[in-house]
C-alpha cells in the first residue's frame, strides 16, 4: 500500500508549484532555525524569529483550504497596509483569474506566469546558494526582463542597479554574499 492510496484524488490533483514553493520555505525557515542555533546570544534573535515566521506562515498558505471559513479569510485576505484602493483590489481579483486561466493555458506549452516566477525564485535559491547571491542578483533580473519583454537597455540598467544595492548591502552589512559553495570547495582546496 502507497502513502498516496491514503490521499484523496482532490487533493493529489491540486498539487501545483505554489506547493513546491511553498514547502521549499518551510524547509529554508527549518535550515535557519537549526542553523540560529550556532549563533551567539545577542545575534540569534532575528534569525530565529524569521525562521519560525517564515515555518508558520508557510504552514498557513499550506492548509489554508482546510482551515474554518473565518481563518481562511484572515489569511487569505489583502491587508490595506499601504492604502490599496477599491481599483487595485480588484485588479488582484483579476489577476487571481488569470492565474487559473494561465494554469489552464499551460497545456499550450508556454509556461505560465505564476510557474515561471516559482522555477525562476527556486532557481534563484538554488544558483545563490552555489556561486553567491551577489552574481545571480543581475542573472535573475535578466531572465525576469527576458520573460516579461523589458528592453534590454532597460534589462541592462536594472541588472546593474541590483547588482549596485547587493554589492551595498555586502560592503555595508559585511555579509559575504559573493561567495556560494562552489566557491568555499574551490578556495578550501587551495
Amino acid at each position: 500500500m502507497a502513502v498516496t492510496d491514503f490521499v484523496p484524488n482532490e487533493v493529489r490533483t491540486r498539487f501545483t508549484l505554489r506547493h513546491v514553493l511553498v514547502g521549499s520555505m518551510i524547509v529554508v525557515g527549518g535550515l535557519m532555525l537549526v542553523g540560529s542555533f550556532s549563533f551567539v546570544r545577542e545575534a540569534y534573535l532575528f534569525p530565529r524569529f524569521a525562521a519560525i515566521v517564515t515555518i508558520i506562515g508557510s504552514v498557513l498558505l499550506l492548509v489554508q483550504n482546510y482551515l474554518p471559513e473565518r481563518l481562511n479569510r484572515a489569511i487569505s485576505s489583502s491587508v490595506d497596509v499601504f492604502g490599496e484602493t477599491e481599483k487595485e483590489l480588484s485588479e488582484s481579483v483579476g489577476s487571481d483569474r488569470e492565474e487559473s486561466a494561465d494554469e489552464a493555458s499551460s497545456d499550450t506549452g508556454q509556461t505560465a506566469p505564476t510557474q515561471f516566477m516559482t522555477l525562476l525564485l527556486l532557481g534563484f535559491a538554488l544558483c545563490s546558494y552555489l556561486v553567491g547571491m551577489l552574481w545571480t542578483i543581475p542573472i535573475f533580473i535578466a531572465t525576469y526582463a527576458w520573460r516579461f519583454d523589458i528592453t534590454r537597455k532597460r534589462t541592462a540598467l536594472l541588472a546593474l542597479v541590483g547588482f549596485g544595492i547587493g554589492l551595498a548591502f555586502q560592503l555595508v552589512l559585511d555579509i559575504p554574499i559573493d561567495t556560494g559553495l562552489i566557491f568555499e570547495m574551490v578556495t578550501s582546496r587551495w
